[in-house]
């Protein structure tokens, strides 16, 4: 998300302190399966005016912690409508036990991911990117041992040449 242009705002008749421009949108992602797409505008979010990434982001995680809907008036191809992303997750009460409970699926049409899951998920990054740093630190360390092998190699290859023609001068 980025904010308005000036030149659009005006154009667009949208108000100063309202609005901001869809730059990307995950393929497959609640926004795409509610139908929001690049260059698209958000205007407001559970009628709260939308001017920053971080205000949407904190009407998102309110309607996640309340399990309830998201309801968008956006601005597609110049035309203002509304759009809901529907909150299919279970209710806390309604989710079988930790222990029983399945692996989280896959963000299905018009799911939005709750707080604790994002939580999670941060966490599952965090943990893979230390692993893939680790093992970037260590094919580097492969990388430099090969190569002070081949150079070693090559010495002594240039050496026993040196030699073989010192004994046949």
């Amino acid at each position: 998300m980025v904010p308005i242009e000036e030149e659009l705002r005006v154009h667009l008749d949208i108000a100063k302190e309202s609005g901001v421009v869809v730059r990307e949108v995950m393929p497959d992602g609640p926004a795409d399966q509610a139908g929001i797409k690049k260059s698209d505008i958000i205007l407001k979010a559970n009628d709260r005016p939308i001017a920053s990434m971080e205000q949407l982001r904190e009407v998102v995680a309110a309607a996640g912690a309340s399990h309830s809907s998201l309801h968008l008036l956006v601005i597609h191809e110049g035309k203002r409508g509304e759009v809901t992303i529907a909150n299919d997750l279970p209710k806390p009460d309604q989710r079988p036990s930790r222990e029983m409970e399945a692996p989280p699926a896959s963000p299905q049409r018009g799911l939005m991911m709750e707080p604790r899951m994002m939580e999670e998920m941060r966490a599952r990054m965090g943990s893979l990117t230390e692993r893939v740093e680790k093992q970037q630190r260590e094919l580097d360390e492969l990388r430099k041992l090969v190569r002070e092998r081949f150079r070693d190699e090559d010495r002594k290859e240039k050496s026993e040449t040196q030699k073989e023609e010192k004994r046949s001068e």
